[in-house]
């Protein structure tokens, strides 16, 4: 097979992928521009601190003060009923709990009758024999307090998706483990709360449900960035050398593409230089070193420069008086690509000539 064959071959798998995760991260982006308190402390994807909310609100003596209204709907919208409703009030929710094998089980809820330990995993991954160490901890110790229900481990990741057989070292999904999910599992139950009327009435917790939410709402995107990963890394050798080809050819078609945008609205400049007599704008070539891209008016000294920031999401339109760019007297615009790559977002031939058109309007404005 020829390699533009090949090449034909691969984009018809990945870009569907692609589409997918530029759907997501437009999403992400319109989620972003909300305040959320567990991105502004650092804590959005951090399992310990988000271990401790889910102990507070699964814990009939939570500082909610809501009693076991939390619990209830876990065990309904989670749990499928699992527990009775007269072991929800005197339930205890443990976090952290070690093991004989000195390992930290993330949440264990014990009540009169069984013993629920749940595995947290965020973003990270199993270690060797970690479920089966929390299965059998959990199990001796329910046949050593006499609780009647066998052990059933539970195992929380974002996307519902089962430990790695080295982690559960011959334990069944569906028997001695199962498997819930944020965005599904976690979700339901925040709705299923927030839609008490006890919930209403309290603000600072109705409103941290929300926040949560939301932040498991924006995890889609980071998992939308690891499925790509292993996709690429399940590619067959020829796959995989058609994807580095892409790769290095790529930085050179976005070089092409961002001196075709600058060209295009160096002839609009020049247009308007001739259209209105401005000979005393002349138009310099783009300089390599920094890749600005000047125009200046050398009656007054005015210099306006084009500069993409360092992740080429925005491209900052300057008029100084001199020709240093840090100068203190400068002027500023932007035309703002939002997540995108500057580059990228030119690819598209729409959008291209949205942006020169707009690119001139705001020079314009600097000219005298």
């Amino acid at each position: 097979m020829e390699e533009k064959t090949k090449i034909e071959v691969l984009l018809g798998k990945v870009l569907p992928k692609i589409a997918e995760q530029k759907r997501a991260r437009k999403k992400q982006m319109a989620a972003s521009q909300r305040f959320n308190l567990f991105f502004s402390m650092g804590i959005q994807t951090k399992e310990v601190p988000i271990c401790r909310l889910l102990q507070d609100l699964l814990s009939p003596t939570g500082t909610h003060g809501l009693g076991a209204i939390f619990l209830t709907s876990f065990n309904k919208v989670v749990l499928g009923g699992l527990m009775a409703d007269s072991e929800l009030n005197h339930a205890v929710v443990y976090r952290e709990e070690r093991t004989e094998q000195d390992r930290r089980i993330d949440l264990t809820i014990e009540t009169d009758k069984r013993y629920i330990p749940i595995e947290v995993k965020i973003f990270a991954g199993d270690r060797t024999g970690q479920c089966m160490d929390y299965y059998q901890e959990k199990e001796n110790n329910r046949k050593v307090t006499g609780k009647p229900e066998p052990t059933v481990l539970y195992y929380l990741t974002p996307d519902g998706h089962p430990p790695s057989a080295e982690s559960m070292g011959g334990l069944l999904v569906g028997t001695h483990i199962k498997t819930i999910s944020f965005y599904e599992d976690v979700i339901a139950w925040i709705k299923d709360s927030l839609s008490e009327s006890s919930v209403e009435k309290a603000p600072y917790v109705k409103y941290t449900l929300l926040q949560f939410m939301d932040v498991i709402e924006r995890w889609r995107a980071l998992l939308e960035n690891r499925e790509i990963f292993d996709f690429i890394n399940g590619l067959d050798p020829d796959e995989q050398e058609c994807a580095v080809m892409i790769y290095k050819s790529i930085n050179a078609a976005r070089s092409g593409r961002e001196q075709d945008f600058l060209s295009l609205v160096d002839t609009e400049i020049r247009k308007i230089k001739e259209m209105k007599k401005m000979d005393h704008l002349s138009v310099e070539d783009k300089n390599e070193h920094d890749s600005r891209y000047r125009y200046s008016d050398q009656g007054s000294g005015i210099y306006i420069v084009l500069k993409p920031n360092a992740k080429k999401t925005k491209l900052t339109i300057y008029c100084i008086k001199n020709d240093k760019v840090d100068d203190t007297s400068q002027n500023e615009d932007e035309l703002n690509f939002g997540t995108e790559d500057f580059s990228e977002t030119i690819f598209n031939p729409s959008h291209l000539d949205d942006y020169v058109n707009e690119c001139v309007e705001k020079i314009k404005g600097y000219l005298p």
